[in-house]
This record gives C-alpha cells, sequence and structure tokens, in this order.
C-alpha cells in the first residue's frame, strides 16, 4: 500500500511513529482511568471470572449491565485487532510469492527453472481439480 503515496521512504516512518504516539497517549489516558476507578485491588485479583479488568468495571460502574457492555466493546475490539493482524500476515505472506518480491530473485539465481520442480507438478491439487467429465464418479451409466 505504501506504493500508492508520494514519498513513502518518509511518510510511512513517520505515519508509523505517529500511530505509536498516539496509542501510547491514549493507552496512558485508559490507565489512568481504570486506576481511578479501582476499588479493591485484592478483590480484583481474587475475582472468580480470573479476569480482573471485569472486576474493575464492576467496581467503577457499580452495574451489571455496564460492566457487560463495557466487556463487550474490549472483546470486540480484541476481534478487530485479531482480524487486521490476520489480514496483515496474509499480505505479507502473499507479498512474499510475487515474482517481484525481494526472496525471489536470491531464488532464480540459486534454482534453475529446468532443475527444481515446479509448485503444480509436486502438489497434489492440480491432478485433483480435474473436469466433471473426467471424473468417474460423474460419468453417466452406459
Amino acid at each position: 500500500m505504501s506504493e500508492e503515496i508520494r514519498n513513502p521512504s518518509r511518510i510511512v516512518p513517520a505515519s508509523m511513529l505517529t500511530s505509536i504516539l498516539l496509542n501510547g497517549v491514549l493507552g496512558f489516558g485508559m490507565l489512568v482511568g481504570v486506576l481511578f476507578c479501582t476499588g479493591d485491588l485484592n478483590e480484583a485479583l481474587s475475582t472468580k471470572t480470573g479476569y480482573p479488568f471485569m472486576e474493575i468495571f464492576l467496581q467503577g460502574t457499580r452495574s451489571s449491565r455496564g460492566s457487560a457492555a463495557m466487556i463487550s466493546i474490549i472483546i470486540v475490539l480484541g476481534v478487530c485487532a485479531t482480524i487486521a493482524v490476520l489480514a496483515s500476515s496474509s499480505r505479507l505472506t502473499w507479498s512474499n510469492h510475487e515474482p517481484a518480491s525481494p526472496s525471489s530473485p536470491s531464488r532464480q539465481q540459486q534454482q534453475s527453472p529446468s532443475s527444481s520442480p515446479s509448485l503444480a507438478s509436486a502438489h497434489p491439487w492440480p491432478s485433483m481439480m480435474s473436469s466433471p467429465s473426467q471424473s468417474p464418479a460423474c460419468s453417466s451409466p452406459t
């Protein structure tokens, strides 16, 4: 995605550092807010749920519905972060298989195309993807 912006060698690192700084400031604000709302710390640490933040939310709101709403926000944020990490890792994996990837020229220099088997011939999937007319299960009885 950095290919689509002007001067990516300056903009991308600056945006990454700005993101880290902004998340650090917001995280510190969240930490201060949670610490001010924390009641009995020993009660929070010995909660039945095993998750002290749930007890801290319950102590802060004094309402099971309010704490459940706050917990659901945390769960939704966790799910969204997991999806973002999965998307990012799949993009990185896909970029390493592109012909113009940095790892590709070294592979091409080490192995010539005639000496190494291709992925299509080494993998059983192409042979499994035959047309329905060639499949014995789909042949018409004659």
